[in-house]
């Protein structure tokens, strides 16, 4: 069901017909799953199908072709190459959507540290109450602009046919964002009180490394620090 395994056919001992039609039995299954995820993924109005398979029947044809006349090495090598560019579009419909879900992680995480930053320093100063609570017509904007910014992903999600998952996770950094900026005078009041950033800039660079550190796990790359 979801083998994307390729037969070695260099420790196979027998003959060039049975490796062209034991490879050609390969690509179809490969085919086959790829087939099944890109009619998932159509369903998304906005989805932008692989390319490089939209000549698959002209190009397995040729390869049967081959076989047929016994040109066994030529369709080894052809269905090989088509092989790769089956996996290649397995590999494009799965990570089709991880830029987006890299984007709001990433971006929750962020927010959610400059939240607590808010959190903590209103909290200090005794302002928590409005920090929850709020009446003034800016912040009341603010939450508007928020509303019409999450329907506007909420509709994106849903036209993709995306699974709910996707609408938790949206929703996850959305919060973040509509607090901070409810607050976002207190934010611009306190780096005007500031008689030093120093405390402040190392806390921006604790928070760079810790989002630096989930980028580095998520985008499956080790980025080394030199400090």
């Amino acid at each position: 069901m979801n083998s994307l395994g390729i037969i070695p056919l260099n420790i196979l001992d027998t003959s060039d017909k049975i490796k062209a039609k034991l490879i050609y039995g390969n690509l179809k299954e490969l085919f086959e799953i790829y087939k099944i995820k890109n009619e998932d993924a159509h369903r998304s109005i906005v989805f932008q199908p692989f390319q490089p398979l939209d000549d698959y029947v002209g190009k397995t044809k040729s390869i049967l072709d081959d076989i047929n006349k016994e040109n066994y090495l030529e369709a080894i090598n052809k269905t090989q190459t088509l092989i790769n560019i089956t996996l290649e579009g397995i590999n494009y419909i799965l990570h089709y959507d991880r830029f987006y879900l890299k984007s709001v992680i990433i971006s929750g995480y962020i927010l959610w540290m400059l939240y607590i930053f808010i959190f903590i320093e209103m909290k200090n100063e005794n302002k928590l109450e409005q920090f929850f609570f709020y009446n003034s017509e800016e912040n009341i904007f603010v939450t508007i602009i928020s509303v019409i910014i999450l329907v506007a992903l909420l509709i994106y999600l849903f036209i993709r046919y995306s699974p709910f998952l996707y609408y938790l996770y949206t929703i996850f950094p959305w919060y973040f964002f509509w607090r901070i900026f409810s607050n976002i005078k207190f934010l611009k009041e306190f780096f005007i009180k500031q008689k030093s950033m120093l405390p402040f800039l190392k806390t921006i660079m604790s928070y760079g490394l810790s989002i630096l550190a989930f980028y580095s796990i998520v985008s499956h790359k080790i980025i080394i620090i030199f400090i």
